[in-house]
């Protein structure tokens, strides 16, 4: 289940138990728990003041969100509960934490999708690790296995050990990902074929692919700079059009064509 159902959802149908000079707990009857953290004041069984700086989110005893490093205002935190449970919905609580919030996987396999979260980490399992949604700087790490990530145009990804899956939707953006270790016997560059309409499904044809500066045919649509480690796609290769930088890849990779995939199955 998506944190953010878990959190949503939380936040909507909890309780908030007996609170303490630095923490009080939101939680459902079903296992869901938020475990809110700062300093209070605390008067007759109530918390009438005091500053929250974060909160983990838990599903059962596994901790599937963390935000840390906030400094906010308690009765704003409040007031953003109480929207949840009868008011105009969670968005109020979202844009408190939105620079704050992270997305941690388990040893299962996760979906992770972050809006506005600052960081979202896989750990083991198959994890399918989505920044898609968020608007600025993003980290996301695929930890151990098989992971499939989704950065923003903004996003620093790694992927960590295993065979994985680098997404792009998007040609369009004036921003490119970093994929810090991207392994050229293990990992792939997967491209929305809706999107990137001039090649075919499959994995990429040596004749789309050009390692260089910029394309040289009007085949070249996937072009790897191995100077520089940028990664463009061209429209229309040799032609008119301008190049679009996809992401940064480490320098002087052995790239091929077989690390391009152009398919909508992520």
């Amino acid at each position: 289940m998506p944190p953010y159902f878990l959190l949503s959802q939380t936040l909507i149908d909890g309780a908030i138990g007996a609170p303490g000079s630095h923490s009080f707990t939101l939680s459902t009857a079903d296992g869901m728990k938020m475990v809110f953290h700062g300093n209070f004041t605390v008067a007759g069984g109530a918390i009438t003041g005091g500053t929250v700086k974060g909160f983990d989110l838990f599903f059962g005893s596994t901790k599937v969100m963390k935000a840390a490093g906030a400094s906010i205002d308690y009765a704003a935190v409040a007031a953003a509960i109480s929207d949840a449970q009868g008011g105009p919905g969670t968005q109020s609580f979202f844009e408190l934490f939105a620079s704050s919030a992270k997305l941690k996987g388990s040893s299962d396999d996760d979906y992770l999708q972050g809006v506005n979260s600052t960081k979202i980490l896989g750990k083991a399992g198959n994890d399918y690790l989505d920044a898609g949604m968020t608007s600025g700087k993003t980290k996301i790490d695929g930890g151990d296995s098989d992971d499939i990530l989704v950065g923003n145009g903004l996003s620093k990804m790694k992927g960590g050990e295993g065979d994985d899956i680098f997404v792009f939707y998007d040609n369009l953006t004036t921003t490119a990902d970093a994929i810090k270790d991207f392994d050229v016997k293990h990992d792939v560059i997967a491209l929305y074929p809706f999107v990137f309409d001039n090649t075919p499904v499959g994995y990429l044809d040596d004749a789309y692919f050009h390692v260089g500066k910029a394309a040289k045919t009007a085949d070249h649509h996937v072009i790897y700079d191995k100077k520089t480690g940028a990664l463009y796609w061209d429209e229309d290769g040799s032609g008119a059009m301008a190049q679009v930088k996809l992401a940064s890849l480490d320098k002087h990779l052995k790239m091929h064509a077989d690390n391009i995939f152009v398919a909508d199955f992520v």
